[in-house]
């Protein structure tokens, strides 16, 4: 299994603020979720992120964008797909990519991810569910767009996404995508051009997806690796997600 960062990808930062609206904590058997919900509602619609390899807490600048889509009208559920496990204090002698699959490799994360839409879905009264990630998130988007008709996904999409992750095939799985893809890329992270060249083939998505790199920010600026004191990245990360935003407006949306 390929690993989810880059070499050159910077260290652990954590540099965002998070002021606004507070999650509510919800328990789906061994699967904990924090949910974000908008200050004005019912939300017709939701969104399940995917955190980074840093994992669910404190994952600071993820839950900023959670707190962003919230803003924008979502229900907003950010699960801890690695049951508090995080990259940042591995098994001794085990690398990131050996840890993923034996913690978070899609067989695993897919049962997680029904059981969110279903709480969503039921509990919540949702009708329209998205799916972004974040580095290893983004590698399960792929795969969750692979299998939107089965979940529920009306679009997927990744930030710096470790495309990796979903397989040596992924290109194959983004050219028969089952849903609208949107990814945002850094320099550092594999060429986008065969990811966006896939995406255009699919005749029933490729139009309505998106795929942009950004070429002065590295692998992981919106998420944990992102410095956000320099505010450079700040507005790159900021850009990023508002892309996100619109992209998933249209697709999912909130009204």
């Amino acid at each position: 299994m390929a690993s989810c960062c880059p070499e050159g990808s910077p260290g652990l930062q954590e540099q965002g603020v998070v002021t606004g609206i507070a999650p509510e904590k919800v328990i789906l058997g061994d699967l904990v979720v924090d949910i974000y919900k908008p200050k004005e509602g019912p939300a017709q619609a939701a969104m399940i992120m995917a955190h980074d390899a840093f994992g669910f807490d404190p994952a600071t600048n993820i839950r900023v964008a959670c707190e962003r889509f919230a803003a924008a009208g979502y229900v907003v559920a950010l699960p801890d797909f690695y049951a508090g496990g995080t990259a940042s204090s591995l098994p001794e002698g085990k690398g990131i990519g050996e840890w993923l699959k034996e913690t978070a490799n899609y067989e695993i994360t897919k049962p997680k991810i029904v059981a969110v839409a279903g709480h969503l879905r039921g509990t919540m009264k949702v009708n329209r569910i998205g799916f972004l990630g974040f580095c290893w998130g983004g590698g399960m988007a792929i795969l969750a767009a692979a299998d939107a008709k089965e979940l529920g996904i009306a679009a997927s999409g990744g930030l710096h996404a470790a495309v990796g992750l979903a397989g040596e095939g992924y290109l194959d799985l983004v050219e028969n995508t089952q849903a609208p893809l949107f990814f945002v890329q850094a320099k550092n992270d594999p060429d986008a051009r065969p990811l966006a060249e896939a995406i255009e083939k699919n005749e029933a998505f490729g139009a309505s997806s998106e795929v942009r790199t950004f070429y002065d920010q590295l692998h992981g600026f919106c998420a944990a690796r992102g410095d956000w004191s320099q505010l450079k990245i700040k507005r790159a990360a900021h850009h990023a997600v508002s892309m996100a935003i619109d992209f998933f407006g249209d697709n999912v949306p909130v009204a």
